[in-house]
């Protein structure tokens, strides 16, 4: 029998909550999934059959930074041949997690990057107005014209330009 994705995942989130090492963990794997986002190389490289496992194994023990269950995790994963689905497995621990804590992921457009503080406050309203914990993260839309769309989960709050001009023309040529 195969061992799924999430199985993966749920094998060391259990490990770091039982060690309480478990916010420790979230971190690295956030920092992780973050660096791979501003390095398009580096989970490619390490799921890539051709770089030497050795090169793999020092790489994910600086990564890692001591985290010994999260290291030995990932090179389970790279010596047992998921290594280009490390995003995948990353991911699903980051989701358990989230779950677990009932929080939601989500993010914040706009035309210009805006400061933590203001991702804050609008993580403080929706999290009110939803009842648990919005995490956002602020992207970069130009097609937007200007303003702010909001998307967390199925639901969407567009205060965008762009969004008043489409139903000012479905208005006006009605």
């Amino acid at each position: 029998m195969e061992i799924k994705t999430k199985q993966y995942a749920q094998a060391i989130y259990d490990i770091a909550n039982e060690s309480g090492q478990l916010n420790d963990y979230l971190d690295l794997a956030v920092a992780i999934i973050d660096a791979a986002n501003h390095n398009d190389g580096l989970l490619e490289y390490l799921g890539t059959a051709s770089v030497d496992i050795e090169e793999k194994k020092v790489l994910i023990k600086d990564i890692t930074n001591g985290y010994e269950y999260f290291n030995n995790w990932l090179l389970i994963l790279l010596e047992s041949g998921k290594g280009r689905y490390l995003r995948d497995y990353i991911s699903a621990f980051i989701n358990i997690y989230n779950e677990e804590h009932d929080i939601e992921n989500g993010y914040v457009w706009t035309t210009e990057p805006i400061t933590q503080e203001v991702v804050g406050k609008f993580e403080k309203v929706l999290s009110e107005k939803l009842d648990k914990t919005i995490k956002l993260e602020n992207r970069i839309n130009n097609e937007i014209i200007g303003g702010v769309r909001l998307e967390v989960g199925d639901n969407v709050w567009d205060n965008t330009i762009k969004n008043k001009l489409k139903q000012l023309l479905k208005v006006s040529f009605s």
